[in-house]
């Protein structure tokens, strides 16, 4: 097998996980999803360099009024060094009230998400979820999901203030 045709085949799984939990999403009675990925051909506009980010897999979904981003790699930053990774096959999440550019306020690991609202590495939260997901951690995920979204609309009262969403 070349390498090319290796990461097409790692490529088309990572699909296959995506729909895997967009399918339990729908089940479970999630409203507007969407599994995509990203750009074929993205930064060709820039430098005119296009860069493949297909294996960018990610699914978003509605539930109670609370929309949800879950990306199939997570942003991490090292409490030791300070240093960014990008955690391939582990699940990240992002909440929103309405519109992705409307983040709700979430503290993880005793940061303020909102702090910087645009900063996408601190807003997403890590979980413990990695790929290949079994059926019952694709329950665990959603169930987690949901009590994330619970405690997000329990917030409301608050203003968003002091919410504390763990992994």
């Amino acid at each position: 097998m070349t390498f090319i045709e290796a990461k097409q085949a790692y490529m088309e799984k990572r699909k296959e996980e995506r729909d895997r939990i967009s399918l339990a999403l729908k089940n479970a009675g999630f409203e507007n999803r969407k599994a995509a990925a990203g750009s074929e051909r993205y930064g060709a506009a820039l430098d005119g360099e296009p860069y493949d980010l297909r294996n960018w897999q990610y699914i978003e979904g509605v539930f109670d009024n609370i929309r949800v981003h879950i990306s199939l790699q997570t942003f991490d930053r090292d409490s030791k060094t300070g240093n960014i990774h990008v955690l391939y096959d582990r699940i990240g999440l992002y909440y929103y009230r309405n519109e992705l550019s409307d983040p709700c306020r979430v503290v993880i690991r005793g940061v303020d998400k909102t702090t910087v609202a645009n900063d996408y590495v601190l807003m997403m939260k890590p979980t413990r979820f990695e790929l290949p997901l079994t059926d019952e951690a694709i329950g665990e995920l959603v169930d987690m999901i949901k009590e994330d979204i619970k405690t997000i609309k329990a917030s409301r009262q608050a203003n968003y203030e002091n919410l504390a969403i763990g992994n």
